[in-house]
């Protein structure tokens, strides 16, 4: 057993940590991993926050496809899948992850996002993030990062945030549908490529495009004197990372 008292805390902070069977950690006080690997062979431990290091799944964690599990600053590692809740509230997904028909990953907090790695999406995503969301993609199999949003998924946008391409291979792809629901501000696709087969909504606020892409399939907009959907080329956008 672990135990942290109030205003006291745990830190595994260094070194390969592997989750035993049925660990219990307790009290008031802050109990988290920092760095430097974590593998959670079969689910998440009770009261630990992810804030650091990375973090691989074993192939039975949560019977093989993520149920619960919340990410609040540690890099996701390897190949995974979403079938009930992710929350990501800061770090890095550093390896390909899919969100099937009925999952969900809800994108919160208020910290710098990065994704290294392609994101698809056959599910729900909801971003209200208050920071911007970093894609890198070199072409290398470090940094890959793409969005893929499936015909059938939902891309919805509560937040007046950016999506930022870093290195210029970035893209966002979709064939399902993207829709600004909150925010009364801009949300920018900034230096990111958007191909659309799929349908784009502005149910408020504006929807910036700042990366080209192919302008096709459905574009509409609600209520319009509150909503706009815009296509752009521009070099304005946040501090680079």
């Amino acid at each position: 057993m672990f135990s942290a008292a109030a205003g006291a805390a745990i830190n595994f902070a260094a070194g390969s940590f592997t989750a035993g069977s049925s660990p219990v950690l307790t009290g008031p006080g802050v109990i988290q991993f920092t760095g430097t690997t974590l593998l959670l062979p079969y689910d998440v431990v009770p009261n630990l926050l992810l804030v650091g290091g990375t973090v691989s799944l074993g192939p039975g964690f949560q019977g093989g496809t993520i149920t619960n599990l919340t990410l609040a600053g540690s890099t996701l590692s390897g190949t995974n899948e979403v079938s009930g809740t992710m929350n990501w509230t800061a770090g890095v997904l550093g390896g390909p992850l899919t969100v099937v028909n009925g999952g969900l990953l809800n994108i919160l907090g208020a910290s710098t996002l990065y994704l290294y790695a392609p994101l698809t999406n056959a599910g729900t995503i909801n971003w209200s993030n208050a920071a911007t969301l970093f894609l890198l993609n070199n072409n290398t199999p470090n940094y890959s990062g793409a969005i893929y949003n499936l015909a059938g998924g939902l891309f919805n946008l509560r937040t007046d945030q950016y999506l930022y391409g870093q290195y210029g291979q970035e893209l966002f792809n979709n064939a399902g549908t993207v829709q600004k629901l909150g925010g009364t501000g801009t949300s920018t696709f900034y230096a990111v490529p958007l191909t659309n087969s799929g349908t784009v909504t502005a149910q408020q606020g504006t929807l910036s495009f700042q990366g080209g892409g192919t302008i096709s399939g459905r574009l509409a907009r609600r209520r319009a004197r509150r909503s706009i959907l815009r296509w752009a080329v521009s070099r304005r956008g946040p501090a680079q990372c």
